[in-house]
């Protein structure tokens, strides 16, 4: 139902109401005037209620596309973001035949991802308004444009000595179209303006978020790393190990003769760089 049909309803349920009152002040029967203000009525609230329920179903179906849009985006953004630290933890190579660590699910990561795609998206849809009101206020100001330039060119036309009878009339129209436009122009910008705080504010939360998640994976990606060390260095002691076990059962008691420590590996126990 269109804007009309409600204006039409509104103006029978005040036609409605007129006539009532007319019957009571000339104090003949109501009752017709009532059944008709009572009929009124209850066309213009069916009509609102249809609009409430309309109004409501279009909100529902938004809302279910936004979570569902929420639901896509975070999920992508905590896969890439999931898979970038294990590409980072995977750069500490195993060699073959020893069994990687069981890789940790890392909920900080996917958690910071997840808060970031929401963001971008919030500020994603608003950005075709913000288009909008832009273009609205770019052809609103070529417009209040073109009439001062068609003024100006009428004045200097009247200032060569070339006045016609129009004149008055003209540059008066041409000016108040201008400064109406001018108007509509400032309240478009001021609209545009009220929108954008909100998304400056957003902007805010999108680099701090973005931060956390950075944050969240390189703590990650180390803490995977390390993992993956500890299943090389319990591979390397299980190795000396079997290596001393088997020096000895052979009458070998001089393990060094066999393998001893580089100054590299010292310096790793150390916790020195090399």
């Amino acid at each position: 139902m269109t804007q009309a049909t409600l204006t039409d309803l509104q103006s029978t349920v005040q036609a409605a109401s007129d006539r009532l009152a007319d019957a009571l002040l000339d104090g003949s029967d109501t009752s017709e005037a009532r059944a008709a203000l009572d009929q009124a009525r209850g066309a213009l609230a069916k009509h609102q209620d249809a609009q409430q329920a309309a109004e409501n179903e279009r909100l529902a179906a938004t809302s279910a596309r936004e979570a569902a849009e929420n639901a896509e985006a975070e999920a992508d953004a905590v896969g890439r973001a999931l898979k970038a630290v294990a590409n980072t933890v995977a750069r500490v190579h195993l060699p073959a035949g020893v069994e990687p660590p069981v890789p940790a699910e890392h909920p900080v990561v996917a958690k910071a991802a997840a808060e970031v795609a929401r963001i971008k998206l919030e500020i994603e849809r608003g950005e075709p308004e913000r288009k909008k009101i832009g273009e609205e206020i770019a052809a609103l100001t070529g417009r209040t444009d073109a009439k001062r330039a068609e003024a100006s060119a009428i004045r200097a036309r009247r200032l060569a000595g070339r006045e016609e009878a129009g004149d008055a009339a003209a540059l008066h129209l041409l000016e108040a179209d201008a400064n109406d436009l001018a108007s509509l122009a400032q309240a478009a910008q001021q609209r545009l303006q009220a929108l954008g705080q909100p998304t400056a504010a957003q902007r805010q939360q999108l680099a701090a978020a973005e931060q956390k998640l950075k944050a969240a994976q390189v703590e990650a990606a180390l803490h995977g790393q390390a993992d993956r060390v500890r299943v090389l260095e319990a591979a390397l002691i299980a190795g000396v190990r079997e290596l001393r076990g088997s020096a000895l059962k052979v009458g070998f008691g001089n393990l060094p003769t066999f393998f001893a420590p580089s100054q590299k590996l010292r310096d790793v126990a150390n916790g020195i760089a090399v």
